[in-house]
Parts: structure tokens; C-alpha cells; sequence
């Protein structure tokens, strides 16, 4: 049985998220993200207007990447928000200094849409 994507629990504007995968057997992943830069999800098409979205998203593709392109041109400001963005970390620290912790890319597909979330930490909980 391919892994599933069971949860995911994120306010907006909060520095942390969590995502529940399920397994076979009945195992139950949980991880947790901290200091969260970006949280977005992308619809896929492939389901067309009638489709019934179920209520665990099987896996296809998961990834937690500190080199990304996408990384890369959020963190370079190369994305272009109607704010702009000016990126601190969890200690307030300005990206570019010396002691700036530089965040990760998590990238979860599932047939019905894709997560991307930024954020600077990911743990098992």
C-alpha cells in the first residue's frame, strides 16, 4: 500500500504546521514543520469538475530539499509577491547574515494536487 496523505493542520500566518502520512499495517507518520516561510498547495487538474477528492491523498512523490530551484527563488526574492519579501528566520535574523538558518523545501504530490511548503526545520513527531 502506497503512503497517503491523511492530514494536514496549518493556520494561516502560524510558524508551524504538521502533516500525517498513514502507511500499511495501520503506521502513522507524523512530521512536524517549524518556522514555516511559505505554505501553498496546487489543485491538479486530472480530476475534472465532478471529481470527488478522497479523504487520504496517496503519495506519489515526496521530498524535503535544501537546493531546490523553487528554494532557490523564493530565498533569492525571485519570486515576485505583490509584498515583496523580506526573510527573516525563527531568531529574526535577516537572510544573508552570517547567522541566518537558510530554510528547507518540502514537496509532497499527490494525484489530486501538490504541497510546497518553506520552512526551516522538519522533525518527526
Amino acid at each position: 500500500m502506497a503512503p497517503a496523505l491523511t492530514d494536514v493542520q496549518w493556520q494561516p500566518f502560524h510558524q508551524d504546521a504538521l502533516l500525517v502520512f498513514s502507511g500499511g499495517g495501520g503506521k502513522i507518520v507524523r512530521l512536524r514543520l517549524f518556522g514555516v516561510h511559505f505554505f501553498a498547495t496546487r489543485q491538479s487538474l486530472l480530476g475534472g469538475p465532478n471529481y470527488s477528492y478522497p479523504e487520504e491523498r496517496n503519495v506519489e512523490f515526496f521530498g524535503i530539499f535544501d537546493d531546490s530551484d523553487f528554494l532557490k527563488q523564493f530565498t533569492n526574492g525571485e519570486i515576485r509577491f505583490c509584498g515583496g519579501i523580506v526573510l527573516y528566520d525563527m531568531q529574526n535574523r535577516l537572510a544573508g547574515s552570517a547567522t541566518f538558518v537558510k530554510p528547507l523545501h518540502v514537496n509532497v504530490v499527490c494525484p489530486d494536487g501538490i504541497l510546497d511548503v518553506i520552512c526551516e526545520q522538519v522533525e518527526r513527531a
